[in-house]
């Protein structure tokens, strides 16, 4: 079974091939065949008019505050999902929020995890019934069957939950987005391109011609976003690799790919 870095991997791939946004720095490729590499690196091979070209991806990445509590609430929200699913008959689509005074360090996964199921396995008794509850601070219905619950957690912590009774086979869910934002980063980039080199003399001699695809998404590398505008396409990036390109994903999942510049 593929693992999840290399599922976002070739789904990168695949958007950066068949892109047809054309831009004064970028224009699709126009390739034969894509092969996966599985003795990486790199990770994966395209064919060009008989040339090999090796395509190495990596996401951007600043591990900062935010990034570990991001991570731990969305452990929490798939474990609240599993739980649901097993142990109730409705399926819901939740959402949960946190404050920024929100410790991650505090939190108990699984404490949280059976606090947050017990306040939805109770939902239905609590509004409909508009019985009392002591796991709630508040219930109010922001739009039709979208109901946001408020609590704390036993350490202190005001968390929310925005939840919303679904007609699925699945429950679906995941904490609410934080992120700092990181703007014309040519530090990170340039540390990522270097880390990334390291590999190029096991690979190099085996492809024509060597590219690397940097991504940025915040919808997997959390705590984090990245905004460039032209003075970071204009700097001159020193690598080995032939070709370079920055392929950022947005909140919307909409996407523009540039091609960065090389210095001769």
């Amino acid at each position: 079974m593929m693992n999840t870095t290399k599922q976002n991997e070739r789904k990168y791939l695949l958007r950066f091939l068949a892109d047809k946004m054309y831009t004064h720095d970028f224009t699709p490729i126009e390739f034969t065949e894509v092969i996966q590499c599985l003795n990486d690196p790199p990770d994966f091979a395209i064919k060009i008019k008989g040339q090999a070209i090796s395509i190495e991806i990596t996401t951007l990445n600043v591990y900062n505050f935010l990034s570990k509590k991001q991570f731990c609430m969305n452990n929490v929200a798939k474990k609240v999902i599993k739980k649901i699913d097993a142990k109730l008959k409705n399926r819901y689509d939740i959402k949960i929020g946190e404050s920024l005074d929100c410790t991650a360090l505090d939190i108990n996964e699984n404490k949280l995890t059976n606090q947050i199921f017990e306040i939805i396995k109770n939902f239905e008794n609590t509004v409909h019934l508009k019985n009392k509850s002591n796991l709630v601070n508040g219930i109010r219905e922001i739009r039709p069957n979208r109901y946001l619950i408020e609590f704390k957690t036993d350490t202190g912590n005001k968390l929310c939950i925005l939840l919303s009774n679904i007609k699925e086979e699945h429950s679906t869910g995941r904490v609410a987005p934080m992120s700092v934002v990181y703007k014309n980063e040519v530090d990170v980039i340039f540390n990522t391109i270097n880390k990334k080199e390291k590999n190029l003399p096991k690979y190099k001699k085996n492809y024509n011609k060597n590219y690397l695809l940097l991504v940025t998404d915040p919808y997997v590398i959390q705590g984090c976003v990245f905004e460039f505008d032209e003075n970071l396409y204009n700097h001159k990036f020193k690598t080995d690799f032939d070709k370079i390109f920055l392929m950022g994903i947005d909140w919307s999942n909409n996407h523009k790919i540039r091609e960065l510049t090389i210095s001769s």
